[in-house]
């Protein structure tokens, strides 16, 4: 432990969530040390900002678990204090505090000016598994922590945080007509989730690879914070890149509209049938997302009658009864907006084809392959699928798969470390039909 009378540690943290050494936030030593290197980093480094972890922890208020939270005038004082020192450095800095305080504590520093994490994972969870308990989404508004201005971080995953890709595909909803588990299913509901999630006003924080619908779990490896899988091959997958680029219209939208940024907000998004407003002098937008696993009439509560115009599809509807309810599939979502905008080009050709000729579909990457080649199949029809690997000379190596699937697209990674170079070839076969790819591997 740091010595009573060093002039910096607290022997032991008075809060219930140190890691190794706690630093004495009312000690004078401290804020040199601290004011130093912020400054420093700021003015040798020119960074934008900080992200403080456990900034609840600024304070020599002791607590508990249960207490740790609760309104702490010293821990405000405190972060109040070392704001005040970078923003005398640098006015434009953004300070974002991960702290998970009282609500009244947390409206007192973004009144100051900070912003904090805004964790919403469970109602985005829950909302793309397609289960309704749990699945309220009001927190990610700013107004719901009841914050004068937009500095709540909202997010969905985190390095904290289970991704919400892989709990679609491993513990979504299902029936007998409609599976959110599927890897296309599941890459949709990323694009629902996303849809009313960036054009909320605030700031949005999304987690490596996020915008691919990255599936592996955070657990992978052993831990949160272990080694996982770099994918740069999902940017290659077309169904993935799509999201990406649906990540990146919404994006776009906020970052050109003041309606996304700073408009009113009105959310009705307890349960699996959402819709968000959105107003402001130039423009109104009404969001809306069926997240069950059936057809639901969503009652989309329009500001006005009159004609909206919906963003990705360039449709248009003339609206003369606000709350006449719009049927929308599973896992659909839309975004209507008062004034005519361009379409996006979210680049949805070419891998889509197998969906609208009922054929199967089958594509590796990356290829070549190291250690690892991951395949992505379409399955055409309910029914068995086989899926096989054999050597060059035609003799089979593996079996992959060989049981039933529904409709759609699916993923699968297949270890080749401990093959030798050379090219292998893969053979799904389902429906009674058969497409066989070519795959190379080098070590």
């Amino acid at each position: 432990r740091p010595a009573p009378d060093n002039p910096w540690y607290n022997p032991v943290a008075p809060h219930p969530y140190s890691v190794f050494n706690d630093f004495n936030h009312e000690s004078d030593y401290t804020h040199k040390f601290v004011d130093d290197v912020l400054k420093y980093w700021v003015t040798q480094y020119h960074i934008d900002g900080f992200r403080f972890d456990l900034s609840k922890g600024f304070t020599q208020t002791p607590s508990t678990e249960s207490t740790a939270g609760n309104y702490d005038q010293s821990r405000i004082n405190n972060i109040e204090r070392i704001a005040d020192q970078i923003w005398s450095v640098d006015p434009s800095a953004y300070l974002i505090l991960e702290h998970f305080c009282a609500d009244n504590e947390e409206q007192a520093l973004s009144a100051y000016g900070l912003m904090l994490w805004n964790k919403v994972e469970d109602g985005y969870y829950q909302s793309a598994m397609g289960y309704p308990s749990g699945a309220d989404i009001s927190r990610i508004s700013y107004l719901a922590h009841g914050f004068t201005e937009a500095h709540a971080v909202g997010y969905m995953e985190s390095h904290d945080e289970e991704r919400v890709m892989y709990k679609t595909i491993t513990y979504g909803n299902s029936n007998a007509t409609y599976n959110v588990k599927p890897l296309d299913s599941a890459l949709n509901r990323m694009k629902a989730v996303a849809c009313l999630f960036f054009p909320v006003p605030g700031p949005k924080m999304i987690w490596q690879f996020q915008e691919l619908g990255y599936d592996y779990s955070i657990l992978f490896g052993g831990g949160n914070t272990s080694p996982k899988p770099i994918k740069w091959d999902y940017f290659q997958y077309g169904p993935r890149k799509w999201v990406y680029n649906f990540f990146a219209a919404l994006i776009n939208l906020k970052k050109e509209y003041s309606v996304f940024q700073s408009g009113t907000m009105n959310l009705t998004v307890g349960d699996l049938h959402k819709s968000i407003r959105l107003t402001d002098p130039s423009m109104k937008a009404c969001i809306l997302g069926n997240f069950d696993i059936v057809n639901y009439n969503v009652i989309p509560y329009f500001q006005n009658t009159g004609k909206w115009y919906e963003y990705f599809t360039g449709d248009s509807i003339n609206v003369t009864d606000v709350n006449a309810p719009l049927n929308m599939a599973p896992g659909e979502y839309r975004l209507y907006t008062s004034v005519k905008l361009a379409q996006p080009d979210l680049g949805n050709v070419g891998i889509n084809d197998p969906e609208q000729s009922g054929e199967l579909a089958l594509q590796s990457f990356p290829n070549p392959a190291g250690d690892l080649c991951t395949l992505d199949f379409y399955v055409p029809k309910n029914g068995t699928a086989q899926l096989d690997l054999f050597d060059i000379s035609g003799r089979k190596i593996s079996e992959i798969a060989d049981k039933k699937f529904s409709t759609g697209w699916y993923t699968v990674d297949v270890p080749v470390n401990n093959l030798t170079n050379g090219v292998y070839f893969v053979k799904l076969s389902s429906a009674g039909m058969v497409k066989t790819l070519k795959v190379e591997v080098q070590h």
